[in-house]
């Protein structure tokens, strides 16, 4: 009997959804229909082999589940009557991406040589006298390698003679001419290769495979079934032989002659892979309704692995006896969904709701952006009384006499400068545009509270604002670490004024080494930093001081008007209002809203500082 778990595990009814190909009698993206169809052309086409059949489509999109739905009906065991040249197939599974990255074309190349008889390999070894001048030769005659010795050993001399490398090519055409021989009594034969995962290969392991398949195994009777996502493969052939014009596509092309695209799941087959996956998750229709349903399928553009994704974070958000304080429990489903669906999708407006604490004097930045699309929404249509409406509620000064485009660029000045870039995907509006303000509220809530640090990142909640544990969650290292170091050399003493009321040592450690670090707390301290003999080779200065939103940009413009600084600046907040964004720019500012940002910036400043024709010593103390 299984021990039960532990007292202070809390159980779920819901399971953990694997990532492995959908092989069940259920179908409900419709894989079976193209997979017979491909099946049935590639038997009927096996005279012209050999020759090669690409699966296309982006990661996550079912090409393994198709791919071995395939190999399926081709092997005997699937069951399926067919004429007997057709049972005669053999078929064999190649994960590229699984192999040592410099052994995929051996392990290849090993992987189809085993496939034949080491009776009929050692014939043919000896007869092209493959194996000549080795130890191995009186071991291959005497017949004593077994099955996947042969291949083994024939690799082996090939790999260190680049002659019998040239010879292999010759060899498999002979073993495969032999082999399929002796089967033409049966109707012939087949070798079918599935290579998957090619495209998350590196651009050498793709190639040198593309190059086993047309130089050594270009063999009559081998089928080539490849999966991989075009865009991927077509980026790795461009880093080798060049991405002018056409000529990576035209390559792919001398590679595949029979090419298949996995189309896009219909409304009807999301639905079913939906109810499907909702069924082996155990999540029945009290947890998931057909609301809920549509959301996951709109917020993941049916993606299958995404579906699965969003499933599985949500199994570990799930609690059916959490209580929020301020959250109607009838809304925990839809908010938990979201919370997943934006942490999954939308990272930036993720952020934004982590940046906010709940509280009198912040506002839900879900509110905020739903402001920005129904005024975006108003200005397009030239319906200046809505966009009016927003600004008087929002407390924004206007003049009802300008235009609805005027009146939103108002409205745009003053919200996070992330919502312009998020404003232009549908998915992303529809999803806030169906949200209830109830909904919003809870949402926003619940991202704060100790529930949510469940989910993957959870450690954006507990960022201070100032944008070095975004950074964290963005996958980028922790502060201080050597990926936050200068590429470029930095020279010694360069000095770094940075601006901020409440200066932070965990921000301050996203310098590169070298560097000699300054503060100043206002104004005044940094005019007493800057006019001090070398200056600044950087200014670093927060947006935002006690009351003011603007403090930081009117010091600058200060700076600039009384010429203590005229190099780089930037500014280092965590949500600057597009309104900032320009005016920063105005001011020759660049804006970071986190620890990777500032230091990416910083090492183009300090590597131009250091760069042959800037000043090494102007800003050196």
């Amino acid at each position: 009997m299984a021990a039960a778990p532990p007292a202070n595990v809390r159980s779920t009814a819901g399971l953990i959804l694997s990532d492995s190909p959908w092989m069940g009698a259920d179908d409900p993206l419709g894989f079976d229909r193209h997979a017979e169809k491909l099946v049935g052309m590639v038997l009927a086409s096996r005279e012209s082999a050999p020759f090669t059949v690409s699966i296309e489509g982006g990661w996550g999109t079912g090409k393994s589940t198709l791919m071995r739905r395939m190999q399926q009906r081709f092997e005997p065991t699937a069951g399926r009557k067919r004429p007997k040249r057709d049972r005669n197939v053999r078929t064999v599974w190649f994960n590229a991406w699984s192999t040592p990255q410099d052994a995929v074309p051996e392990a290849l190349v090993r992987v189809l040589l085993d496939e034949l008889s080491p009776r009929l390999l050692r014939r043919i070894a000896r007869r092209r006298r493959l194996i000549r001048g080795l130890r191995l030769a009186s071991t291959v005659a005497s017949g004593a390698l077994g099955f996947g010795g042969i291949a083994d050993s024939i690799w082996n001399r090939v790999a260190h003679d680049p002659k019998a490398l040239n010879e292999l090519g010759d060899l498999v055409n002979d073993a495969m001419r032999e082999w399929l021989k002796g089967r033409e009594r049966k109707g012939g034969g087949l070798v079918v290769v599935f290579i998957d995962d090619l495209d998350r290969c590196t651009a050498s392991a793709i190639m040198k495979t593309f190059e086993s398949i047309k130089v050594h195994l270009n063999a009559p009777g081998i089928v080539f079934v490849v999966g991989w996502d075009t865009d991927m493969v077509t980026r790795a052939v461009g880093a080798d032989i060049g991405t002018d014009d056409r000529l990576p596509q035209r390559y792919v092309e001398k590679i595949v002659q029979l090419g298949f695209r996995i189309p896009k799941p219909s409304d009807e087959q999301l639905e079913g892979l939906t109810d499907a996956l909702m069924e082996r998750a155990r999540l029945d229709d009290e947890v998931f309704d057909d609301t809920h349903r549509d959301l996951l399928a709109r917020a993941t553009g049916g993606n299958p692995r995404q579906i699965k994704r969003l499933i599985n974070r949500f199994i570990l958000l799930d609690d059916p006896d959490e209580q929020l304080e301020g959250i109607d429990p009838s809304l925990l489903t839809a908010v938990r969904l979201y919370l997943v669906v934006l942490h999954a999708s939308y990272d930036e407006l993720y952020r934004e709701l982590a940046k906010v604490e709940v509280g009198a004097i912040h506002e839900n930045p879900l509110v905020e952006f739903s402001d920005y699309l129904r005024g975006r929404t108003a200005a397009r249509n030239h319906m200046p009384g809505d966009v009016i409406d927003i600004l008087r509620a929002r407390g924004i000064p206007f003049d009802e006499s300008e235009s609805a485009p005027d009146l939103f660029a108002l409205l745009e000045a003053s919200l996070s400068s992330v919502y312009p870039a998020l404003a232009v995907d549908a998915d992303l509006t529809a999803l806030i545009e169906a949200m209830t303000p109830d909904e919003m509220e809870a949402l926003w809530r619940y991202a704060h509270s100790s529930a949510a640090e469940e989910i993957e990142g959870y450690e954006v909640f507990a960022g201070d604002g100032s944008g070095s544990m975004a950074a964290t969650k963005m996958g980028a290292p922790p502060i201080g670490a050597p990926a936050y170091r200068a590429a470029e050399p930095v020279v010694p003493g360069t000095r770094v004024v940075w601006i901020d009321d409440h200066p932070k040592k965990a921000d301050h450690a996203v310098l590169p080494q070298g560097v000699r670090l300054t503060t100043a707390v206002d104004l005044d301290d940094a005019r007493r930093e800057l006019t001090r003999a070398g200056g600044a080779a950087v200014l670093v200065s927060d947006m935002r001081r006690e009351d003011d939103d603007d403090a930081g940009l009117v010091d600058l413009e200060a700076i600039r008007t009384e010429s203590l600084h005229d190099g780089p600046v930037v500014f280092y907040t965590s949500r600057p209002t597009s309104g900032q964004v320009d005016r920063a720019a105005e001011l020759g500012a660049d804006v970071a809203t986190n620890a990777s940002e500032l230091n990416k910036l910083l090492q183009l400043h300090l590597a131009e500082y250091a760069s042959p024709s800037g000043s090494t010593s102007e800003f050196a103390s």
